[in-house]
């Protein structure tokens, strides 16, 4: 059992150009006082559902899908009533808000070329913007 050796695998390099057309999502900046303490294992299930969904989808295929669907709506950061984490500077004027659930509850984040750094997660309708 000792003299057998693992072969090492080969992990295949990506170029910029493999996910410069799909989001990557970050939750390094993820409010978790807002976000995490309101949901539950359902929700949190659809979130990681939708964010699946959407890495397969391109850019292009999100810009014009719905935002009752695949796509986004841009919140402005007025609009936003937790407190913005300091990662959101000033020259921030809107964060993008994607549907995680079937009834809509939605995900708000910050986008940086092909990654979306996402701050919130809501759990209850009006606890992140209003909705009207």
């Amino acid at each position: 059992m000792g003299n057998k050796r693992v072969k090492k695998r080969e992990i295949p390099k990506t170029s910029a150009g493999d996910t410069a057309d799909y989001p990557v999502f970050c939750l390094k900046y993820l409010q978790h006082g807002v976000s995490i303490k309101n949901c539950d294992n359902k929700l949190f299930r659809s979130f990681v559902e939708r964010l699946t969904k959407l890495c397969s989808l391109g850019w292009d295929e999100i810009a014009i899908s719905h935002r009752h669907s695949y796509g986004f709506e841009l919140i402005d950061r007025k609009d936003i009533k937790p407190k913005l984490p300091p990662a959101i500077t000033e020259d921030v004027q809107s964060l993008y808000a994607f549907r995680y659930t079937g009834n809509n509850l939605p995900f708000l984040a910050m986008r940086n070329g092909n990654v979306l750094h996402v701050i919130f997660i809501e759990a209850h309708f009006g606890d992140i913007y209003n909705h009207g």
